[in-house]
């Protein structure tokens, strides 16, 4: 079944019991990963148990699908149901999935897949949307209106409130962030707001909002696709001169790295891929995202995925990483990973 409107945050927040999974998938990766934690979180009944949590590398999944079904039919060692977690799901990953899921019972794990954005023809999507057990989730970029704002801000802890004019500032701000950057700013203004007794003003809001570093950022992503190691060091300490932060350079990073893996999984092959990328590529950028599609295999890109997913889990857990330490060190990896031929 395809979940659409208002069906999609009720099911998130209270899943049909009789359901045994749900593929979310969409361009929006913030907004992608807010659903999953949303929806775990329900099927889990608010438990923080991490054994009550299995997560499968989709190279992992696609290749042995047995290790799907060893997940699924787990059982915990408390009571409750289990949920498995896959990331960055393809085409390629219907069919085994499928053969597993004929005879899957509520009893046993709930599984939970994401993906990028999936067209029509998506063999992937078409498999959830025709079971009835199985939910398929598109999300769609869409702007939080102000009552969606002061609501976010309210339930990060801002409790003396905010002004319409700096509502009307963050709304002006939102226009050149995805939704996760757009949540960091959100992050940002709430623990500002926690040393003030009065409603955060315009000026409040504009000392948190970041410089705009977008072009050195997509500098710096094209440099790690290009397997450009060297570059990584000085790039990112330009980076973090201009008060990027490392959740939108990790951000940065995932929406390319998705964007090749989509390109290279393509059945007509990446140059078709190219050609269906809306808006389309033209120039010097396609030539360059043309080579880099070339470059890395459908192995590794998916291997680069699920190495942004783990990062980007860290950076957002509450554990006091170095935050650009562990960014360097992933871009790095995926650097090395690229010059392989």
């Amino acid at each position: 079944m395809s979940l659409k409107g208002r069906q999609q945050p009720e099911f998130c927040t209270t899943p049909d019991p009789e359901a045994i999974g749900a593929l979310i998938a969409g361009a929006d990766a913030g907004r992608v990963a807010s659903l999953r934690e949303t929806l775990t979180n329900a099927v889990l009944g608010g438990s923080a148990d991490p054994l009550s949590i299995t997560s499968l590398a989709v190279a992992d999944a696609r290749k042995d699908p047995a290790s799907i079904d060893e997940a699924v039919r787990a059982r915990g060692f408390f009571a409750g149901r289990q949920v498995v977690i896959i990331d960055g799901g393809t085409d390629g990953l219907s069919k085994p999935l499928m053969a597993v899921l004929q005879d899957v019972t509520v009893e046993d794990a709930f599984l939970i897949v994401t993906a990028g954005q999936l067209p029509a023809r998506s063999t992937l999507r078409k498999a959830f949307e025709g079971h009835p057990g199985l939910a398929y989730i598109p999300v769609y970029e869409q702007a939080m209106d102000p009552r969606d704002i002061e609501s976010s801000l309210k339930a990060m802890g801002l409790d003396n409130g905010i002004t319409p004019d700096a509502i009307h500032l963050l709304i002006s701000a939102q226009t050149g962030m995805d939704y996760g950057s757009f949540l960091q700013l959100l992050r940002t203004v709430a623990l500002f707001g926690l040393r003030e007794s009065t409603p955060l003003e315009a000026a409040d809001i504009r000392s948190c909002i970041p410089a705009q570093t977008g072009a050195d950022i997509d500098t710096f992503v094209e440099a790690v696709a290009d397997g450009a190691a060297t570059e990584i060091g000085p790039r990112l300490q330009k980076l973090k001169a201009g008060s990027a932060s490392p959740v939108s350079i990790l951000i940065g990073m995932s929406r390319h790295f998705r964007l090749l893996l989509r390109i290279n999984t393509s059945a007509g092959g990446p140059e078709a891929g190219l050609s269906g990328i809306r808006p389309p590529l033209w120039g010097p950028r396609r030539d360059r995202i043309s080579s880099q599609a070339r470059r890395w295999s459908q192995d590794r890109l998916e291997q680069a995925n699920q190495l942004l997913f783990e990062t980007d889990a860290r950076l957002r857990s509450v554990a006091n990483a170095p935050e650009f330490a562990v960014l360097e060190r992933t871009a790095l990896r995926l650097a090395l990973m690229g010059r392989v031929r």
